[in-house]
């Protein structure tokens, strides 16, 4: 088959939403759908582009129902207590490569970004305070639960688990917090990072410096239980264990506090005295929570951020940001109906920002997996994908600064970040003979060649199995769906029917089919290939 003949061919074959599995595969569901999860599979795709599908897969999403599927079950049960940082990784890929609830996982990492935390720095201060290393994994393991658990809750659910958490204290030194001079750590990242922003959109500052010191005094007392500490302190419980949240009746500031006095943007805040030395010390860090997860300037703050998440690092919508905030409500901040607000808005669904987000690196190497439809037997089978998105920079738990691992695209390009993707995409596919000496296996496991050899008949309208132009357009198809041209497809094409000698007029799929060495190595070499373009890392 000569470059001609591809050309001509390939002028013909790529039309846009052309038949697969006997119908077209929407655009609008490929955007929502890959918007909205880890990156497509071709089953959900396909019930997302029927009539009304886009409405019941999101409507599926924002309201999951107990229980995973058998496959994601059993990986995550095999994992049994996590007690390693391997494992609380493996259990983040399993979750986002085949639980069905793909947009309760993004926003557990979304979550996990946002409240950002540090395994080094925790394990750190758990190994100071004579814990070991399942202790530090127990922290951030908490508080991943927790953000699952609310990832589709209320703000205030997420506020208090990760403020409140074991892992914040340690990360942000609230261990440290008593009088007569509160640590700011922890209060100085809540006001910035968590909840109301430095600055508003108007460009108003939401807080000072006295804020600070305020919710720093709120927090005082809110510590870490550990031996080295004095064994007469008035605590709540009042027998501790070690490494317990625990709080220190004799380090807390019992006097009135007065948050955002100082004739601002955000309403005057005042917390009445308490008792000295009383449990009830421990009410100023959940009013002072409470009040922070209802403010105007959070929910600003907050939707913004998951507006420009959803729709893209340029997005400037104050009317749909003003339809979120009202979702929002007064009753701690309703995650599922500002989301339900968003993903169903005209912004959202519409073209204008469609295929302008660019995947973050779990987001590029889960979507590889889940759109080839990978398989793994054991959760260790995903760890050259975990080690690939740490060597693009993005390990899991290990981010330093407390603004978290960027959602910002311009943050997920560089010369070496496609590298390392592209080596993700060689190593994650089997390459048999003569394509690869030795031989690779991934421990991923891909069916591909059989996949071709017996369904692209009823993928590809009267394609066939031994044409490389059709068998270039099911990868196409199956990844990209229209997001893909003529020269793509030639590309893709000549690389199949390349062979050690040349063009080759077709391909021999073996008996059974796919089982040929030859056909087996030119169809990994091609998805390779597919994962390796440019739309890969778009979404």
């Amino acid at each position: 088959m000569t470059l001609s003949t591809l050309r001509a061919a390939a002028a013909t074959l790529a039309v846009a939403g052309a038949p697969i599995c006997g119908q077209a595969l929407d655009p609008q569901a490929f955007h929502v759908v890959s918007r909205t999860s880890f990156g497509h599979t071709l089953p959900i795709l396909q019930a997302a582009s029927q009539p009304g599908g886009i409405a019941a897969y999101l409507q599926a999403q924002l309201n999951p129902a107990a229980g995973d599927n058998a496959t994601a079950t059993a990986l995550v049960n095999s994992l049994g207590t996590i007690t390693t940082l391997d494992e609380l990784q493996q259990l983040q890929a399993v979750l986002a490569c085949f639980s069905d609830h793909q947009l309760r996982e993004v926003m557990t990492q979304f979550w996990e970004r946002h409240f950002n935390t540090n395994f080094g720095r925790i394990r750190q201060v758990v190994l100071a305070f004579g814990g070991t290393d399942p202790d530090a994994v127990a922290f951030e393991a908490e508080s991943n639960a927790l953000f699952r658990q609310h990832a589709l809750g209320t703000f205030y659910d997420l506020l208090v688990a990760s403020s409140l958490g074991r892992a914040m204290n340690a990360y942000l030194n609230l261990f440290a917090n008593k009088i007569p001079i509160p640590n700011e750590d922890f209060a100085r990242e809540c006001l910035e990072l968590h909840t109301v922003g430095l600055k508003n959109l108007a460009n108003q500052d939401n807080y000072t410096h006295n804020d600070i010191e305020a919710l720093a005094s709120c927090f005082s007392g809110v510590s870490l239980w550990r031996s080295s500490l004095p064994g007469n302190l008035i605590t709540f419980p009042a027998s501790p264990t070690a490494l317990q949240r625990v709080f220190i009746a004799d380090w807390h500031d019992y006097n009135s506090k007065v948050l955002f006095g100082g004739g601002g943007p955000i309403p005057q805040l005042m917390i009445a005295a308490q008792p000295q030395n009383s449990a009830l010390g421990q009410r100023d860090a959940y009013t002072v929570l409470w009040f922070l997860a209802n403010a105007d300037a959070t929910k600003e703050f907050v939707c913004d951020k998951l507006i420009r998440f959803f729709l893209g690092d340029d997005a400037n919508e104050p009317t749909l940001r003003t339809q979120c905030m009202a979702s929002w409500g007064s009753n701690g901040g309703d995650l599922r109906a500002v989301l339900t607000t968003l993903l169903n808005s005209s912004q959202f669904q519409g073209t204008t920002y469609r295929r302008k987000r660019l995947r973050n690196p779990m987001e590029y190497a889960v979507g590889v997996v889940r759109a080839l439809g990978g398989t793994v037997s054991a959760p260790s089978d995903l760890d050259a994908l975990l080690d690939t998105t740490t060597n693009m920079g993005m390990d899991l738990f290990g981010y330093p600064s407390p603004d978290g691992f960027p959602n910002d695209s311009y943050e997920q390009t560089g010369t070496q970040i496609y590298m390392d993707a592209t080596g993700f995409a060689k190593a994650i596919h089997r390459r048999g003979p003569p394509y690869a000496n030795p031989p690779y296996q991934g421990t991923v496991a891909f069916t591909l060649p059989t996949d071709v050899a017996t369904g692209i008949g009823t993928l590809v309208t009267g394609g066939s199995a031994t044409n490389p132009l059709h068998v270039a357009e099911y990868f196409l198809r199956r990844m990209y769906v229209d997001d893909w041209n003529s020269t793509d497809l030639i590309k893709c094409a000549r690389l199949v029917a390349q062979t050690e000698n040349g063009l080759n007029q077709g391909l021999n799929v073996g008996n059974p089919p796919g089982s040929n060495q030859d056909y087996q190595g030119r169809i990994d070499l091609l998805a390779f290939l597919v994962a390796s373009l440019p739309q890969a890392f778009k979404k």
